[in-house]
């Protein structure tokens, strides 16, 4: 899907925009819920956190790429990602920043 993607709007006038979005969750059984940012409530919340990049050209966007934010004490869980079903290759902590 990149490739049709960077096909249809690449080129010099292109840009790529990463963002995160928070996710409000109640409990803590959901992938990756934690206490942290949400910037769409504008508050520290429990939630989750979608880092997303799009590939943008005037009034045109779309979705390139998404991931999911794991906080480190989710990471250094087994037990808990595994509970969740988040595969073994992703149950390593990154920030935003690296995502």
């Amino acid at each position: 899907m990149r490739v049709e993607t960077d096909a249809l709007l690449g080129g010099t006038e292109a840009i790529l925009i990463i963002d995160e979005s928070g996710f409000a969750k109640k409990g803590e059984s959901s992938a990756g819920v934690s206490r942290q940012w949400n910037g769409r409530l504008g508050k520290v919340d429990n939630c989750q956190v979608g880092v997303f990049a799009s590939l943008c050209q005037n009034s045109m966007a779309s979705l390139v790429d998404v991931r999911l934010y794991l906080p480190e004490h989710w990471a250094s869980d087994p037990g808990r990602c595994k509970k969740v079903a988040i595969p073994e290759g992703c149950r390593h902590y990154q920030s935003k920043c690296e995502r």
